[in-house]
């Protein structure tokens, strides 16, 4: 958390949280909101079970406060915006932040990401449109924020993928539930467990996908509403697992 103060202890204060979710990733690139400067965003969702987060995150806030006293001219205004917030109270439309705190964090500085293993992340996806002249980033596409972003409320696009790519590494095969709109217009992507999937052929020749559901439920999906990524096989279908 950014210290008020002066540049040389811009970093004196540090909370390292819990687990959260991250909304509205733009961590990669700079979005502008609103036409305003683009930067670097995303929204920290807390639980607020999470008790010890919020409770560091709190005296972080106060030693904040505290140290930009003299910045205020010598007390601490009235009306200070405070960065957490009560998902409750200022999102009550979003169930992602119903029973959270979260933060809005910007920056114009790139942070920097890594996975479990601390290795930096540097390769969003991207989707791209062919102008004639070379290809151009697709931001106004439909599925460039599902793909870039969040493919579902559960995951960020490197979530996603690296779901994905597990999938396809255990079992040579992954799979994603086409989420749409009555209008057919696609909302997101879930991931589907491969050893839950039966791939078939009915009578006239039509790719099946048949579903088994928590409780032994099966579902049927339509081909148009399954995601299906094969790994090396041999019909170009279903991809074999490589262990």
């Amino acid at each position: 958390m950014p210290h008020a103060g002066g540049k040389e202890n811009i970093m004196s204060i540090k909370v390292i949280t819990g687990k959260v979710r991250a909304s509205f990733v733009h961590v990669f690139e700079p979005q502008s909101i609103n036409g305003s400067e683009p930067k670097y965003s995303c929204s920290l969702i807390i639980p607020k079970s999470d008790t010890v987060t919020i409770g560091k995150i709190r005296e972080a806030i106060e030693q904040a406060k505290q140290e930009g006293v003299p910045k205020w001219g010598g007390k601490i205004p009235p009306n200070l915006k405070l960065p957490l917030r009560d998902g409750d109270v200022d999102r009550p439309e979003d169930p992602a932040y119903a029973d959270s705190y979260f933060i809005n964090a910007t920056s114009q500085e790139q942070p920097g990401v890594v996975d479990r293993k601390r290795v930096k992340i540097s390769l969003p996806l991207h989707v791209y449109q062919n102008r004639g002249e070379g290809s151009v980033k697709a931001l106004e596409h439909p599925l460039y924020p599902i793909l870039h972003d969040e493919p579902n409320s559960e995951m960020t696009s490197f979530v996603w993928r690296e779901t994905m790519l597990a999938h396809l590494l255990l079992w040579g095969n992954a799979y994603c539930q086409i989420i749409r709109s009555g209008r057919s217009k696609i909302l997101g992507l879930y991931p589907l467990l491969p050893d839950r999937m039966e791939v078939d052929r009915d009578s006239a020749g039509a790719l099946t996908y048949t579903y088994s559901a928590n409780g032994g439920q099966t579902v049927k999906l339509r081909p148009e509403d399954v995601l299906h990524i094969p790994g090396l096989g041999f019909d170009g279908i279903m991809g074999y697992s490589p262990i």
